[in-house]
């Protein structure tokens, strides 16, 4: 009957489909599972660029890295792989790469795909994996972000290596202690999760009760990490530094920018259209998200941070200069 034939044809079609090669469709799943790009492998191969710009983003946690590397990953001709510290994340980056002897080495050579890497002697083994050419033939610039605590305790030989492979470093800096404290504070004490993409799901924010001595203490480390950022900025071969604030402020400029340092084609408004829906999860005035802040801003204002502890309290680095709330 016609019903049989239509029943055994769908049947052969799929058996066909099981057939084909698994490395003819290829696609790069990022955090929280949202397909970034999707290509065919064979697709514009007269546009296929051999070598890629490598790139990575150095900064600190609760600095705005996630939303700048899902811009990223909004361009066309980019590639963010987010953080590489495990080798789980390594083994599904490499598996987006083109087949090489490197890859297969090292696809062979990992099979405790749970275990967090150790820095201190898998760090250029990683880089090396990350860096090799996509399968993507369209991305001409492929990296990553990379916190400084993750990092080495030997910066100078990270250096050498992103300088001896002509890494561009984009160093990305939050200037408002204040409000990244207060970020690292529901991150890591409340444990807040929040895919900022789902805005309906957001969470209600608690006014939490953070000591003082929690706010010193994260202040303190964000002073010295930024001097850590500057010596990156001023010690990498090819260096861009920006800050998140003003990327909020200003992002169609930096996004140029950014560009521009990668030598990508301009996308920013297909970036920014596909950005449009983020939301900043923590923001408002701080007195919303601290209790008592007023009698605790009173006794930080008498330690190392006063001059800058007003203005910080003052400033809202939610709002770019379009009205749209950002991460």
């Amino acid at each position: 009957s016609t019903v049989m034939v239509y029943t055994v044809l769908s049947y052969v079609a799929s058996l066909l489909c099981l057939l084909k090669p698994p490395s003819a469709y290829g696609v790069w799943v990022g955090e929280g599972g949202r397909e970034m790009q999707s290509w065919k492998r064979g697709d514009d191969l007269l546009t296929k660029h051999p070598n890629p710009t490598k790139y990575i983003i150095v900064t600190t946690p609760r600095s705005g890295s996630t939303w700048l590397s899902e811009m990223m990953n909004s361009h066309p001709q980019v590639e963010n792989y987010f953080e590489i510290i495990n080798k789980h994340r390594m083994v599904h980056i490499a598996r987006q790469k083109v087949n090489s002897e490197m890859i297969q080495r090292f696809m062979s050579n990992t099979s405790d795909t749970t275990a967090r890497y150790d820095t201190h002697s898998k760090w250029e083994e990683m880089l090396d994996v990350c860096f090799e050419k996509p399968a993507n033939p369209r991305v001409k610039a492929v990296g990553f972000k990379w916190h400084l605590f993750q990092m080495p305790k030997h910066l100078d030989q990270v250096m050498n290596y992103l300088n001896k492979n002509d890494v561009k470093v984009i160093v990305l800096h939050r200037e408002n202690y204040l409000r990244q404290a207060i970020s690292a504070y529901f991150k890591n004490v409340v444990r807040t999760k929040y895919n900022f993409r789902d805005t309906e799901k957001a969470p209600k924010m608690i006014a939490q009760d953070i000591s003082v001595e929690f706010f010193e203490k994260y202040l303190k480390l964000y002073k010295a990490e930024a001097k850590v950022l500057e010596n990156v900025a001023a010690t990498a071969k090819y260096s861009h530094f920006v800050v998140y604030e003003e990327i909020v402020k200003h992002p169609l400029k930096h996004l140029k920018a950014i560009e521009m340092f990668f030598g990508v084609d301009e996308h920013v408004d297909e970036v920014l259209s596909d950005t449009n829906g983020f939301q900043k999860l923590h923001q408002g005035p701080i007195e919303s998200m601290v209790t008592n802040w007023q009698q605790k801003k009173e006794i930080l204002l008498k330690g190392e941070f006063k001059d800058s502890i007003l203005k910080w309290d003052t400033t809202d680095d939610s709002t770019t200069s379009t009205g749209i709330t950002r991460l």
